[in-house]
C-alpha cells in the first residue's frame, strides 16, 4: 500500500500547513484531485486484475465506436446458361440457388437453357449475358470457336481451389481444352455407364441375367435368346447409344491433329460401325428405338446406357409408381478393350469470358464444388467431380428404390479418355448421318469412306471463313 502511495507522491507534499497565502485555493483543488485519484490506484492495487480489467471494459464498451459500419455487397444476378448436358430443374435449385443464396444471400441465379431462339450462337450473336455456362463435353468444339471459355488459373490460385480435389481424368481433359497451362473449367459431375436390364423379360423367357464383364460378343449372343415374340408384342433385345458414343469406347480419332484431316474410315470406327450393325441385325432390332420403350413400354431387354440419366429415370419411374423389375451389370467391353467402360462425359462449369462478374460466379462454380455439395450430389445419384472414391459407398444412398441394386458395377471399369479434336462438331454430324445407313444395312467401309469425304469437304469450307 505504501508503495502505492509513493507512486503519487511524497506524504510531506499532502499537509496543510505547509499551504499558505494566495496558492491555498488552488492547492486544495490539487490536493483533492490527488486523493480521488490515489483512492483509485488503491482500489486498483488491493482489487483483483479481473476487477481492473472489468473497469476498463466497461470504460471501453460505453465509449463510441470509430469502426466504419460493413457494407453490404451489392446484389448481382448472374446467368447461369446450360449449353448441353442433364440438370435438371430440381437440381439446379438444390446444388446450386439454395447453397449459394445460402453462402452469398446478394448474388440470384437466372437459368437459361439452350432452346428456340437461346441456341449458344443466338445467344452469343445477341450479345446475351452469359456469367456461367453448363456443358457437356461433346458441347466443347463449338464453345471453344466461341471464345467464351474464361481461363480460371489465377482465380484457382487467389481463392485457393486446388486442381487435386477433383477427378484427375475429368480434369486432365478440362487442362487439355485450352493452350498449355490454361484451365477453362471445373468438373461437376461425371457420367457412368452400365448395361441395364429388365428382369422381366430375362425370366419370360427362362433366360439368365446378364453379368459382370460381359464383352460386346457376349452380350450380343445373349441378346438373341430374348429377341422374341409373344403375341403381338414384339421383345427388342439390345438398345445401345448412337455410332458416336458407341464407338467412344475404342476411342477413335475424329481428325488428325496435325493436318486436320478427318479419320472417319480407321479401323477403329470400321470396327464400331460392324458392331453396331450387327446389333441392329438382330430380330426385332430394326433401329435405335426412343428409350422410353425400355423405361415406358418394357419391350426392350438391354439397355446400355450413362448411369445419370437411367437414375433421373427411375427417379421420376419410381414417383409415378411405375417401376419394374430390373438390374444392372458392367458396361460391355471390347477384347481389345478389356476392363474399359465409355468416357466420362463430365459435366463442366465453365466462366464466361464476357462475364462483367467473374469473381461472383467463380465464387458460385465454388460452392457447387465444395465437399458439402458434391457429397449430398454423390448421395442422389449423382457421381461428383470430386476425386472422392471413398464415398462410393455412399452413392445414391438417399434413394431407396436403388437399394440392392448392383452400383458398383459403375464404378468397376476404368473410363475411356475421348480424342474429339477441335472439329469435332463439323465431323460429328456425319457420323450419325452414317449411323443410320449403317444400321439400314449398308455396308460399313463404303458409308465410312463417304462419310469421311463430306467432313473433309466440311473442314475445307470451314477454315475458309
Amino acid at each position: 500500500m505504501t508503495d502505492c502511495v509513493k507512486s503519487l507522491g511524497n506524504e510531506s507534499d499532502f499537509e496543510l500547513g505547509k499551504l499558505e497565502g494566495v496558492f491555498v485555493e488552488k492547492s486544495l483543488v490539487l490536493l483533492l484531485g490527488s486523493i480521488f485519484l490515489a483512492s483509485v490506484s488503491l482500489a486498483g492495487c488491493n482489487g483483483s486484475p479481473q476487477q481492473a480489467e472489468g473497469v476498463s471494459k466497461e470504460a471501453s464498451s460505453a465509449a463510441p465506436s470509430t469502426k466504419e459500419p460493413e457494407v453490404p455487397p451489392e446484389p448481382v444476378t448472374l446467368v447461369f446458361y446450360v449449353a448441353r448436358g442433364d440438370l435438371p430443374d430440381e437440381e439446379f435449385e438444390a446444388y446450386f440457388v439454395k447453397p449459394v443464396k445460402k453462402k452469398y444471400p446478394h448474388i440470384t441465379l437466372k437459368l437459361v437453357r439452350a432452346g428456340t431462339g437461346t441456341q449458344l450462337q443466338d445467344m452469343v450473336a445477341a450479345g446475351e449475358q452469359m456469367d456461367i455456362i453448363y456443358n457437356s463435353q461433346g458441347g466443347w468444339s463449338a464453345l471453344l470457336d466461341t471464345k467464351l471459355p474464361a481461363d480460371i488459373t489465377e482465380l484457382m490460385k487467389t481463392e485457393k481451389v486446388e486442381t487435386s480435389r477433383f477427378d484427375p481424368v475429368a480434369m486432365g481433359w478440362l487442362q487439355g481444352q485450352g493452350t498449355p497451362g490454361q484451365l477453362l473449367g471445373l468438373p461437376f459431375t461425371l457420367n457412368g455407364s452400365a448395361l441395364f436390364y429388365n428382369k422381366d423379360i430375362f425370366d419370360k423367357f427362362g433366360v439368365g441375367y446378364p453379368t459382370d464383364h460381359m464383352t460386346w460378343d457376349e452380350v450380343i449372343n445373349l441378346g438373341k435368346r430374348v429377341a422374341r415374340t409373344d403375341g403381338s408384342v414384339k421383345y427388342r433385345p439390345l438398345l445401345t447409344p448412337g455410332l458416336d458414343k458407341f464407338a467412344s469406347q475404342l476411342t477413335p480419332s475424329y481428325t488428325d491433329p496435325k493436318t486436320d484431316a478427318p479419320l472417319l474410315d480407321s479401323e477403329k470406327w470400321k470396327k464400331a460401325g460392324t458392331y453396331l450393325q450387327n446389333i441392329y441385325s438382330l430380330p426385332n432390332n430394326d433401329e435405335i428405338v426412343p428409350v422410353t420403350q425400355y423405361f415406358k413400354d418394357q419391350i426392350v431387354a438391354m439397355y446400355a446406357g450413362v448411369s445419370v440419366y437411367y437414375v433421373d429415370q427411375m427417379k421420376q419411374m419410381n414417383k409415378a409408381g411405375t417401376t419394374f423389375n430390373w438390374g444392372m451389370v458392367t458396361y460391355p467391353d471390347f477384347p481389345e478393350r478389356t476392363g474399359k467402360a465409355m468416357p466420362l462425359d463430365a459435366q463442366s462449369l465453365i466462366l464466361s469470358s464476357t462475364s462483367k462478374y467473374k469473381k461472383q460466379a467463380f465464387a458460385v462454380m465454388a460452392v457447387a464444388t465444395s465437399e458439402e455439395v458434391q457429397r449430398e450430389m454423390n448421395r442422389e445419384g449423382r457421381i461428383p467431380g470430386l476425386n472422392k472414391p471413398e464415398w462410393r459407398s455412399e452413392y445414391s444412398s438417399n434413394l431407396p428404390f436403388l437399394k440392392g441394386k448392383n452400383l458398383e458395377s459403375i464404378f468397376k471399369l476404368e473410363a475411356s479418355v475421348a480424342d474429339r479434336g477441335k472439329y469435332y462438331d463439323d465431323v460429328v454430324k456425319f457420323v450419325d448421318q452414317a449411323q443410320r445407313k449403317i444400321i439400314g444395312g449398308t455396308d460399313v467401309n463404303t458409308v465410312l469412306r463417304e462419310a469421311n469425304d463430306a467432313a473433309a469437304q466440311a473442314i475445307r469450307a470451314k477454315k475458309k471463313q
